[in-house]
């Protein structure tokens, strides 16, 4: 029966905030302003949806250039199993060009060994930054890309159910009040009905200004994604410096070599 009974409740409730939407878009109904404070902090978390949205997508365009596998999820729909399919991650181009080289050299030595001994060294060098690239890419995915991921699966979302409440939450209220000041327009309705409407329009009132207050902090806890997220960004140049400077090493490493032949 109390199972009943809320069911039939939540019903009406989803009727009354139907008929106040309705009304509202009609110009047939009034409707509570939200906060300043809260608006601008709405907008800001829009705001910041729509950008780490593009940003992690623009940052898988270049870890990831392969259209394939971000087609296929392997950069966001993946991320927590990067570490599980580091070892099943098929070569890098550089590494398919080490290979090449090291395959062609070892044939070529024998015809030629000054020919065949460079492409041994220019394919082992090829290798080597197949590998160094292939760590910045699972380096950046993990401790870049990942809290990205994370901010929109887990922080959106939650801020996303906030704003969702928060909005039944008005319109309940709205309701209330628009039957209240039926209630009270009309002749005839004893001082007992209108009592009870008040108790109403209170109870929503307190019920929207504790999923307010809730809202707000949801929202103001982006601040902290903020915070976080620049330290990531660091570490993020910091591994891309890393790399083009080993890049760079190896490749002045083989340039001695090969002059030294």
């Amino acid at each position: 029966m109390n199972d009943l009974k809320s069911f039939a409740g939540e019903a009406s409730a989803l009727v009354n905030r139907a008929v106040q939407y309705t009304g509202e878009k009609l110009g047939r109904a009034e409707h509570t302003d939200l906060d300043a404070h809260i608006k601008e902090l709405l907008q800001r978390a829009d705001n910041a949806k729509a950008q780490t949205e593009q940003l992690l997508k623009s940052t898988a365009a270049v870890l990831h250039p392969d259209p394939t596998d971000r087609a296929e999820g392997f950069v966001l729909n993946k991320l927590e199993k990067i570490g599980l399919e580091k070892k099943n991650q098929k070569p890098s181009n550089l590494a398919y060009l080490g290979g090449a080289m090291l395959e062609a050299g070892a044939v070529f030595d024998l015809i030629s060994s000054s020919y065949g001994n460079s492409l041994l060294k220019v394919g082992q060098t090829e290798q080597k930054l197949g590998d160094c690239e292939k760590t910045f890419i699972l380096t950046a995915t993990t401790e870049y890309m990942q809290p990205l991921k994370v901010f929109l699966d887990t922080d959106m979302k939650t801020i996303t159910k906030g704003k969702r409440d928060l909005e039944a939450k008005r319109l309940d209220l709205d309701a209330a009040k628009n039957k209240l000041k039926k209630a009270q327009s009309k002749k005839g309705n004893s001082n007992e009905m209108i009592a009870k409407v008040e108790s109403e329009v209170k109870n929503a009132q307190s019920e929207f200004d504790k999923q307010a207050e809730t809202t707000k902090q949801l929202l103001e806890g982006v601040s902290l994604f903020y915070e976080n997220q620049t330290k990531s960004l660091k570490k993020f140049v910091e591994m891309q410096a890393n790399y083009y400077a080993s890049c760079h090493q190896y490749m002045q490493d083989l340039q001695h070599q090969l002059d030294s032949l």
